[in-house]
């Protein structure tokens, strides 16, 4: 998947492009939104570091339909009060689908052919895209939108039968937690967070996290066809999140998964 900013930029691309009367439905609930933007992906936060069975559901919903959640969520939307913003919280969480969808066949192409791990690809993205935005893709935070109040974290509960407010609320501390964690410009720093994922055998799947000192080379196609699929993406978001209060998920497109088919 597209990495935190990457999401994150996607969100605010789509928002400029939706109708007035959805954009201001958002904008009552925007911490729910931003939130959205990031999918299943804030479950793989719980307790980070070794498998368990609340970030599982993280990663095993990128590998089903589509369909499977967002048909069951536009029904528990459907029943919540208006005040909950169960909606704005899927329409970012149908942007996140959009571009995972439309980005991960070609991510897992990259990592056959050039050996760069899906964690780096991704994350070399979000540096081109932070430098371009005027940041320092070293020292910038990316979590600061995401909400850790218990009333989200209760709205976001609503959407995943087996996760309680609670556990979400950690997720969302931890997805800030180690967002910052991650950012680590200094040799001190970024040496001990290495040799901790050594430690805990998560080094070469997850040390791809960090920013690099310095542009990945092999990285530089795929920056450049990235940036293609994430603007191609950005239409399908906005009729998918156009159709969906009233349709929930007919279109086709929620016949696929979040990564590779």
């Amino acid at each position: 998947m597209p990495s935190t900013y990457a999401h994150y930029c996607f969100g605010k691309a789509v928002y400029r492009r939706l109708p007035q009367e959805i954009q201001e439905e958002i904008k009552a609930y925007s911490p729910l939104y931003m939130t959205g933007l990031h999918g299943p992906d804030i479950l793989f936060y719980y307790k980070p570091l070794k498998p368990n069975a609340i970030n599982r559901i993280g990663y095993g919903m990128h590998g089903r339909p589509a369909v499977e959640f967002f048909e069951k969520a536009w029904m528990r939307a459907r029943e919540l009060p208006e005040g909950r913003g169960g909606f704005a919280y899927l329409y970012g969480f149908i942007c996140h689908f959009a571009l995972d969808h439309s980005c991960h066949p070609y991510i897992e192409k990259k990592i056959k052919e050039s050996g760069v791990t899906h964690a780096e690809i991704e994350v070399e993205f979000d540096r081109m895209l932070l430098a371009k935005r005027g940041h320092n893709p070293l020292t910038h935070r990316l979590a600061g939108h995401i909400p850790t109040d218990m009333t989200s974290a209760g709205t976001i509960a609503e959407f995943f039968p087996e996760v309680t407010a609670e556990e979400v609320q950690q997720a969302l501390k931890s997805m800030k937690h180690y967002n910052n964690l991650l950012v680590a410009p200094g040799h001190l720093k970024r040496g001990f967070i290495y040799a901790l994922l050594a430690m805990t055998g998560n080094y070469k799947e997850m040390h791809g996290l960090i920013v690099n000192y310095k542009p990945n080379p092999k990285c530089a196609d795929s920056n450049i066809r990235l940036s293609q699929l994430y603007h191609d993406a950005i239409s399908l978001a906005v009729r998918l999140i156009c159709e969906y209060r009233e349709n929930g998920a007919e279109d086709s497109e929620y016949q696929h998964t979040f990564g590779v088919e």
